[in-house]
């Protein structure tokens, strides 16, 4: 279903990951809106968004991700929260929040999908108070607490649900 660029966290850290594993792609990153990191072109944005993303995982979402369940996610729109300061392409200002579309694939320890689907996110005040305690040092931590949420909010409680 998803095209991926296959990126196994149980392999990168197997103390915390186990056999779970993130998949993430972002096959289309040229096309996307607003897509640029410190003047770089959409494509090397999507490199460390990709490792900014993992970073993410294993500091805020790992310790709860039940044992043998993997997500697949492809990106396929993400407009980034703000707009570039001017005369400093590091900084994003503005209030202007991020918008994410993406196709998932949720599987369980058997290998079967529990849920799978498209999904368009986009920030809201709960976000934005996990992005301030997130910290200015995690690049993209709007978009990456904004993807957290709907971890907790949506599958986390399929899986729950799926385990009952």
């Amino acid at each position: 279903m998803i095209s991926r660029v296959f990126l196994l966290l149980g392999a990168l850290c197997p103390a915390a990951w186990g056999a779970q594993a993130l998949e993430v792609s972002i096959p289309e990153a040229k096309e996307f809106r607003d897509f640029t990191l410190r003047g770089q072109t959409e494509e090397n944005t999507a490199i460390v968004f990709e490792k900014n993303l993992h970073r993410y995982w294993d500091n805020y979402v790992a310790d709860e991700w039940p044992e043998g369940y993997a997500l697949d996610l492809e990106f396929t729109e993400i407009d980034l929260g703000g707009e570039m300061a001017m005369g400093n392409p590091d900084e994003r200002s503005g209030n202007f929040p991020p918008f994410i579309r993406l196709q998932y694939e949720l599987r369980g320890p058997d290998g079967e999908v529990v849920k799978e689907g498209k999904k368009s996110l986009r920030e809201a005040t709960a976000t934005t108070l996990r992005a301030r305690r997130i910290g200015t040092d995690m690049v993209f931590r709007y978009e990456f607490a904004m993807i957290h949420e709907w971890l907790e909010n949506d599958l986390l409680k399929q899986i729950k649900k799926d385990r009952a």
